[in-house]
């Protein structure tokens, strides 16, 4: 029991010991190529703030680099030909002359070459010669360049902050990252952190890792990588999204949108040209888009809405909802059902294990259910091709006023019921009619296994409710 209760405290003890020790580390290990790394010193306690500026001239279009390892960036707009740079040090020790040495031997480089200019420290040289101590030590730079120039940014552990340049190319990591106001194009990779890039004159390019993104008044073409986080896009160009593990919500595309998503949901509204949705474990919504939209998806629902070109679809383990699609409408469901109106184009759709019910459509449709019922209310008069078929299930057709077609049907085991004024029929039994209505028109098909067939008249006013 003695050895117990000693091996407990010792266990207590380790336990406390590695949550004090994760405390004071918490924000400051990175992993790299050479594995994980502490960045060195203590960043609690006394702290004492060094300021250090410097402004350089720089031709015209130059670009500027600023490379850093702890504490925020920011650029914004300048005057013409030069860049003006501030460093702040931010030291942690117990006293400010102890800081005030630290902080001495941390020198700003800016260092020119060609049309580019370089900012960075000489940490890594100090890290390397133990000049640092046990001094925390956090540099945040405050950095304003020429509208004409382009920033480019790599910073390991910090904020990054560009507005107001030609064109932006950061890289950072553990804090948020915010662009805004770039004339030309954006390149921006994110870890740990949310990304927020905004009012971009050409395209974008965005990876991000663990942390949300915002995206918003795009003029080009945009390509979004992002894993662990939620994806908001508003008024893009062409939009390309890649995101696992997380959801998205898009709206307003001036052009094709593409999304390749795992386990995230999509809601997509307003896309000018074609949409493309591919995802899995979650919903898809797409809403008006003057093309043609695809969706597949598994383990989630699919809405779609005031589409005016083709839909296609292909889901599993859950339903599928259409409403006013222009062009032909193509479905493919495994174990869900179909629920559809106004559908302009026709449709062909393969249902399993759930019912289909399609209302108020236009031109020809073929309709195969497995373990499901059919329900067709059709518009307008019918005179295109209708199929039906199911096992394990029944089939209700209503038929509006001024309809022409030929009609087969038949119910095995089951009954066929036809109540339609105008019927002419050429056969006639419980489980099987055969005839016409008007002359000339389209075949009418209909087959249920283990269920009943309905066919009669109906309203074509009732397919206008939504």
């Amino acid at each position: 029991m003695k050895a117990r209760k000693i091996f407990l405290l010792l266990f207590i003890l380790a336990f406390g010991t590695s949550v004090e020790t994760a405390w004071h580390l918490r924000g400051h290990v990175r992993f790299d190529p050479l594995g994980w790394r502490v960045l060195g010193g203590r960043f609690y306690g006394p702290s004492f703030s060094f300021e250090e500026s410097q402004t350089v001239p720089v031709p015209s279009g130059a670009s500027v680099v600023v490379e850093n390892s702890f504490g925020g960036v920011k650029l914004v707009k300048g005057g013409h030909g030069e860049v003006r740079v501030s460093l702040r040090k931010v030291v942690f020790l117990p006293t400010e002359g102890e800081a005030r040495t630290v902080a001495d031997r941390v020198k700003l480089r800016a260092v020119m070459d060609g049309a580019t200019l370089r900012l960075s420290t000489n940490r890594g040289d100090l890290e390397r010669n133990g000049s640092l101590g046990e001094a925390g030590l956090e540099t945040h730079w405050e950095v304003a360049i020429p509208e004409d120039a382009t920033a480019k940014v790599s910073n390991e552990h910090g904020s990054i902050d560009v507005r107001d340049v030609a064109g932006a190319d950061v890289d950072g990591s553990f804090e948020p990252i915010t662009i805004e106001r770039i004339a030309g194009n954006a390149a921006v990779k994110g870890r740990h952190g949310d990304i927020h890039v905004s009012s971009v004159g050409g395209a974008v390019s965005l990876s991000g890792r663990h942390g949300d993104v915002l995206l918003t008044e795009v003029a080009g073409a945009a390509n979004v990588d992002v894993e662990h986080g939620d994806v908001r896009a508003e008024r893009t160009g062409r939009l390309s999204v890649g995101l696992k593990h997380g959801d998205l919500e898009v709206e307003g595309v001036r052009g094709d949108l593409e999304v390749r998503g795992e386990h995230s949901a999509a809601k997509v509204t307003d896309v000018s040209g074609n949409a493309r949705v591919e995802t899995s474990f979650d919903d898809v919504h797409v809403n008006r888009v003057t093309g043609d939209a695809r969706v597949k998806t598994e383990h989630g629902s699919v809405e779609i809405r005031d589409v005016r070109g083709a839909v296609a679809v292909e889901a599993a383990f859950d339903g599928v909802t259409l409403r006013s699609i222009g062009g032909h409408a193509d479905v493919k469901v495994e174990h869900g059902g179909v629920d559809a109106q106004g559908l302009a184009g026709g449709a062909v759709v393969q249902v399993s294990g759930d019912d289909v019910s399609i209302e108020g459509f236009r031109g020809g449709v073929r309709v195969q259910a497995r373990r499901g019922s059919i329900r067709l209310a059709p518009d307008d008069p019918v005179t295109e091709p209708v199929t039906a078929t199911t096992d394990h299930g029944g089939i209700a057709f209503g038929v509006p006023p001024g309809s022409r077609f030929e009609l087969s049907a038949a119910a095995r085991p089951g009954n066929v019921s036809v109540n339609l004024p105008g019927f002419v029929a050429s056969e006639s039994g419980a489980s099987k009619v055969a005839g016409h209505v008007g002359q000339g028109g389209g075949a009418v098909t209909l087959e249920a296994q283990h269920g009943d067939v309905t066919v009669e008249t109906r309203a074509p006013s009732a397919s206008k409710r939504d």
